[in-house]
């Protein structure tokens, strides 16, 4: 995971001396691709999750990205649903290459000018 955030960039999130969360992301010309967001299974629901993201919308907007984009797994509705309600659009489905079926959601929150 070191190697990761050095090879892109990310942000651990930490309630005292323990780690709770954590994203990753690369940098692209045109927006701030966010991968890997995780929380701890203890620590769920208790508002880290939209810590981290507002931290990234932050992050791309102090580099003057107009965009944040990510992929979330259609077998997780409950994430589909947590990024709608930081404002996140759907802009894309993506399927499977074996067997057509979609696999994944692209989607996008485009940050105020």
């Amino acid at each position: 995971m070191r190697e990761d955030l050095a090879a892109g960039g990310g942000a651990i999130a930490w309630q005292g001396d323990a780690p709770v969360g954590c994203l990753r992301f690369d940098v692209e010309p045109d927006h701030l691709h966010v991968r890997r967001v995780a929380v701890a299974p203890a620590r769920r629901r208790s508002g880290i999750g939209t810590a981290l993201m507002q931290w990234a919308h932050g992050y791309a907007a102090s580099r003057g990205l107009r965009e944040v984009r990510l992929g979330v797994r259609v077998q997780l509705p409950g994430n589909v649903a947590f990024y709608k309600k930081l404002g996140y659009e759907v802009v894309a489905s993506h399927r499977h290459p074996r067997n057509r079926r979609v696999f994944w959601r692209e989607m996008r929150l485009r940050l105020p000018a």
